[in-house]
């Protein structure tokens, strides 16, 4: 399959997810860097104001760099024809039809594959963010409750 699609909408979809996921990590990742490094603490809050500012400051001016360079690299890929080619009978294929997906109706199968590309972007976002979360947790409790001991 290849990466065209029928919506326009799904590029900017998965543009959004990507960034998005890229967020998690690097926010995960300055965090953990953090707590490991207190000189990256103190950088943060020198530079602006207090450490969680400058980690809200810097994970959202990467989602937002991410997605225009997302967005650009989506908009250079080739857009698929605006309809589905016909079936064998010469009809337009219903989306509820299997010859929709099944790759018989010509561009309509691209449309599989950047839905399939999107669940699994999602569940690439569910999980960094889980993993993430149980990260910051550790290390939250590590320090609260172990290291003071």
């Amino acid at each position: 399959m290849n990466n065209t699609n029928l919506n326009p909408k799904s590029n900017q979809l998965y543009a959004v997810l990507v960034s998005a996921v890229g967020a998690v990590v690097f926010t995960t990742f300055v965090i953990v860097a953090s707590y490991l490094w207190p000189s990256v603490q103190s950088w943060l809050a020198k530079i602006f104001s207090h450490h969680w500012i400058g980690k809200s400051v810097l994970a959202t001016g990467f989602f937002f760099v991410s997605l225009a360079i997302n967005m650009v690299v989506m908009k250079m890929r080739p857009q698929a024809d605006s309809a589905p080619s016909t079936t064998s009978t010469g009809s337009t294929p219903s989306i509820n039809s299997p010859q929709f997906y099944s790759g018989q109706a010509g561009q309509a199968s691209s449309l599989q594959a950047t839905d399939e590309k999107i669940v699994r972007m999602l569940w690439k976002l569910f999980w960094f963010s889980l993993v993430g979360t149980a990260l910051i947790f550790g290390l939250n409790t590590y320090e609260t409750f172990l290291a003071g001991k």
